[in-house]
């Protein structure tokens, strides 16, 4: 006599949900922290090029002032072509009151410092010497949830890692 197989036993129901399970828990924080990386790079690379607009608004314009040694002229968000960089990678603009460049000359040459966030939920990069952001280690070291607000006030001084200066003018 033939036995007829209608589906699947029960012990080979549950070894597949267990197989799956663990599958499951190593895939998943695996895809999170790729996503994360994958979050962290933009901000740097967004950190990157709000410099770059910075700086060629810097050397283009007959208007702004040079700054002289030790104090430096920052750019908000707001004052620079950022057409490249409208949202963050949360899917939320950047807030253009704490997003900013400042420019300092050490008395040869003119040295960068970024800060960027995004407006929803304050994570981004750290004020920092924009030098700084080609390392490596920069997306692990310099972006942050939640950091304080720089204020941003003419006769003020602005400084982070490797970078302090007496802000002359924001523009």
């Amino acid at each position: 006599m033939r036995k007829r197989q209608m589906g699947f036993t029960l012990v080979e129901l549950l070894t597949t949900l267990s197989i799956l399970g663990i599958i499951m828990g190593i895939a998943v924080p695996n895809v999170m922290g790729i996503l994360d990386r994958n979050k962290r790079t933009t901000y740097v690379e967004d950190a990157k090029k709000l410099v770059t607009q910075a700086d060629y608004k810097f050397r283009m314009s007959q208007t702004i002032e040079k700054p002289a040694s030790g104090s430096c002229v920052v750019f908000k968000m707001g004052s620079l072509d950022i057409s490249e960089i409208k949202k963050g990678p949360e899917g939320t603009s950047y807030d253009k009151n704490k997003s900013f460049v400042a420019i300092k000359y050490d008395g040869s040459k003119y040295v960068y410092g970024v800060q960027l966030f995004e407006s929803k939920n304050n994570r981004g990069v750290a004020f920092i010497e924009s030098g700084k952001l080609n390392e490596e280690a920069a997306m692990m070291n310099y972006v942050v949830e939640n950091n304080t607000e720089k204020t941003l006030t003419v006769n003020s001084t602005i400084s982070g890692t490797g970078f302090s200066c007496k802000i002359s003018s924001v523009n």
